[in-house]
C-alpha cells in the first residue's frame, strides 16, 4: 500500500466527488478511480459507496479514513524530522494553535520559536477538539488551547486570562450603553462558536446565559474568529466573546463590558508529561524568556 493511494484516497474521501478530487489531486479521473479500486482489492473491503448522484463513505472507509490520515500526517512529520536533521538540528517541534488564540500571544510564541536553537518549530493551526487527539498520538509536541484540560498525563501554562465581553449589532439600543449584564441580552438572538470549532468558548456562552436565567436563541453558529463577528454584523445580532477577538471587529460591532463577575476566557499551553527535551526546552523559555 503506497502513501500515493492513501493521499488519493483521502481526496475522494474529502470532496466525496472524483471530477474535485482530480483536479485537486492533478490527476486524471480514470486514473483516479483506477488507483481507488485497487486500493480497495488490497484493502479488502469497498470504502466508497459509488450512488448515481454522490459518493459517501461506507463504515470501513470511515474507519480507514482515520487511520491513512494518521499514517500520512506521520509520514510528513518523518519527512521534517529528517530534513531537519539534514541541516544539523536535532528535533523539530510541532506546535498546533486554535484560532481563537489572542494575536499578543501567538506573537510571543512566534518570537519565542525564531530564537530557538534547540530544532525547528512548525506552527499549526487546528480546531480545538483536535487537541487531544493529536497529543495522544504524538502527531503534535505541544498546543495552545482555549481554556484548560485538566488531564492526568499533560502538564500546562497558563498563557493568558482576559475578560469575555457582550458584542452587539450597532443599531441595537443595547449599543449606547456602557456596560451590560448578561440578562440583558436574553431577549437577543446569539452567534454561538460551533462545537466542532471551539466547545469550550461555547460552553461558556451558554452556560453564563443559564446562569442568568435563559436559554440563548441562536440566530448563526461559527467556524471561526471571523465567522464569530460576522454574523452579529450580518444579522444584527448579539454574542459574547473574549475581548481580543471582539477588539478585531471595533469598526462594525459595538463591544460592551459586563457587569459582575464576567466569564473569563483562559488560553493555556498544554504538552504531554514525559515529553522530549526540546519541548521542555521551549516550554521554559516560554515561562521565563528573560532568563533564555
Amino acid at each position: 500500500m503506497e502513501l500515493r493511494q492513501l493521499e488519493l484516497f483521502l481526496g475522494v474521501a474529502d470532496e466525496l466527488h472524483f471530477g474535485r478530487a482530480a483536479e485537486r489531486l492533478y490527476i486524471a479521473q480514470s486514473a483516479l478511480s483506477q488507483h481507488i479500486r485497487r486500493l480497495e482489492r488490497e484493502v479488502g473491503a469497498e470504502l466508497l459507496d459509488r450512488g448515481k448522484r454522490n459518493i459517501r463513505l461506507t463504515p470501513a472507509g470511515g474507519a480507514f479514513y482515520a487511520e491513512a490520515r494518521r499514517v500520512l500526517e506521520r509520514a510528513e512529520r518523518a519527512g521534517r524530522v529528517a530534513r531537519a536533521a539534514a541541516r544539523g538540528h536535532a528535533a523539530v517541534l510541532e506546535l498546533a494553535y486554535v484560532s481563537s488564540t489572542p494575536p499578543h500571544v501567538l506573537a510571543g510564541l512566534v518570537r519565542t520559536s525564531s530564537t530557538a536553537a534547540f530544532g525547528d518549530v512548525r506552527l499549526n493551526e487546528v480546531v480545538s477538539p483536535r487537541i487531544e487527539g493529536d497529543l495522544d498520538e504524538d502527531l503534535i509536541d505541544i498546543a495552545v488551547i482555549d481554556g484548560t484540560l485538566n488531564r492526568k498525563g499533560l502538564e500546562e501554562l497558563l498563557l493568558d486570562d482576559e475578560p469575555f465581553v457582550a458584542v452587539v449589532h450597532p443599531s441595537l439600543d443595547l449599543a449606547a450603553r456602557s456596560s451590560i449584564a448578561v440578562a440583558d441580552l436574553a431577549e437577543e438572538q446569539f452567534v454561538l462558536p460551533r462545537a466542532t470549532w471551539a466547545p469550550r468558548l461555547a460552553d461558556i456562552i451558554v452556560g453564563a446565559c443559564r446562569h442568568a436565567g435563559f436559554r440563548p436563541g441562536v440566530a448563526a453558529e461559527a467556524d471561526s474568529p471571523s465567522g464569530w463577528m460576522v454574523p452579529v454584523v450580518a444579522c444584527r445580532a448579539v454574542t459574547l466573546a473574549p475581548e481580543s477577538i471582539a477588539a478585531r471587529w471595533d469598526t462594525d460591532a459595538r463591544r460592551i463590558r459586563l457587569t459582575g463577575p464576567a466569564p473569563r476566557a483562559l488560553t493555556t499551553l498544554v504538552w504531554r508529561t514525559g515529553a522530549p527535551p526540546h519541548v521542555h526546552a521551549f516550554t521554559e523559555r516560554v515561562r521565563h524568556p528573560r532568563a533564555a
